[in-house]
Protein backbone atom coordinates (compact mmCIF):
# COMPACT_ATOMS: atom_id res chain seq x y z
CA UNK A 1 0.00 0.00 0.00
CA UNK A 2 0.89 3.56 -0.70
CA UNK A 3 0.04 7.35 0.26
CA UNK A 4 -0.78 9.16 -2.29
CA UNK A 5 -2.00 12.20 -0.41
CA UNK A 6 -1.40 13.43 3.33
CA UNK A 7 -1.08 16.71 5.00
CA UNK A 8 2.30 18.35 5.33
CA UNK A 9 4.69 17.57 8.17
CA UNK A 10 2.84 20.39 10.47
CA UNK A 11 -0.33 21.75 9.49
CA UNK A 12 -3.33 23.61 10.85
CA UNK A 13 -6.24 21.64 9.01
CA UNK A 14 -8.31 20.25 11.65
CA UNK A 15 -9.53 17.74 9.01
CA UNK A 16 -6.88 16.04 7.29
CA UNK A 17 -7.46 13.61 4.34
CA UNK A 18 -5.38 10.83 3.86
CA UNK A 19 -5.86 9.21 0.07
CA UNK A 20 -4.13 5.52 -0.56
CA UNK A 21 -4.23 2.70 -2.94
CA UNK A 22 -3.32 -0.98 -3.12
CA UNK A 23 -1.03 -2.76 -5.14
CA UNK A 24 -1.96 -6.30 -6.92
CA UNK A 25 -4.78 -8.33 -4.34
CA UNK A 26 -5.47 -5.46 -2.37
CA UNK A 27 -9.52 -6.14 -1.36
CA UNK A 28 -9.12 -4.15 2.00
CA UNK A 29 -7.40 -1.45 4.32
CA UNK A 30 -7.21 -0.66 7.49
CA UNK A 31 -6.46 2.38 9.09
CA UNK A 32 -5.02 3.40 12.35
CA UNK A 33 -4.51 7.04 13.47
CA UNK A 34 -3.06 7.38 16.90
CA UNK A 35 -3.44 3.86 17.94
CA UNK A 36 -7.55 3.76 16.92
CA UNK A 37 -7.30 0.87 14.47
CA UNK A 38 -10.42 0.77 12.23
CA UNK A 39 -11.62 -0.03 8.48
CA UNK A 40 -11.38 1.90 5.79
CA UNK A 41 -11.50 3.10 2.16
CA UNK A 42 -9.08 5.67 0.57
CA UNK A 43 -9.79 9.07 0.61
CA UNK A 44 -9.66 8.83 4.53
CA UNK A 45 -10.65 11.83 6.50
CA UNK A 46 -10.55 12.55 10.00
CA UNK A 47 -12.43 15.61 11.64
CA UNK A 48 -12.08 18.17 14.74
CA UNK A 49 -8.50 16.50 15.29
CA UNK A 50 -6.63 18.35 18.69
CA UNK A 51 -3.35 20.06 18.65
CA UNK A 52 -0.25 17.82 18.56
CA UNK A 53 1.60 15.08 16.88
CA UNK A 54 -0.19 12.54 15.07
CA UNK A 55 0.58 9.37 13.64
CA UNK A 56 -1.59 7.18 10.39
CA UNK A 57 -1.28 4.40 8.81
CA UNK A 58 -2.71 2.31 6.66
CA UNK A 59 -2.47 -1.25 5.77
CA UNK A 60 -3.58 -3.39 2.49
CA UNK A 61 -5.50 -6.82 3.27
CA UNK A 62 -5.43 -9.04 0.26
CA UNK A 63 -8.06 -12.31 -0.39
CA UNK A 64 -5.64 -14.74 1.37
CA UNK A 65 -5.58 -12.30 4.64
CA UNK A 66 -2.47 -11.78 4.33
CA UNK A 67 -1.57 -7.74 5.73
CA UNK A 68 0.72 -5.22 4.04
CA UNK A 69 3.54 -3.27 5.27
CA UNK A 70 2.27 0.14 6.52
CA UNK A 71 2.51 3.19 4.51
CA UNK A 72 3.06 6.04 7.98
CA UNK A 73 2.47 9.29 7.38
CA UNK A 74 3.57 12.06 10.75
CA UNK A 75 2.43 15.17 11.37
CA UNK A 76 1.73 17.97 13.85
CA UNK A 77 -1.21 19.72 14.19
CA UNK A 78 -0.80 23.48 15.43
CA UNK A 79 -4.16 25.68 14.85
Amino acid sequence: VRLTASPSQFTNNRSPEFRFEGTGDSVTFECDRDGTVEACTSPKRYSSLGDGEHVFRVIAIDRAGRRSPAAEARFKLDT
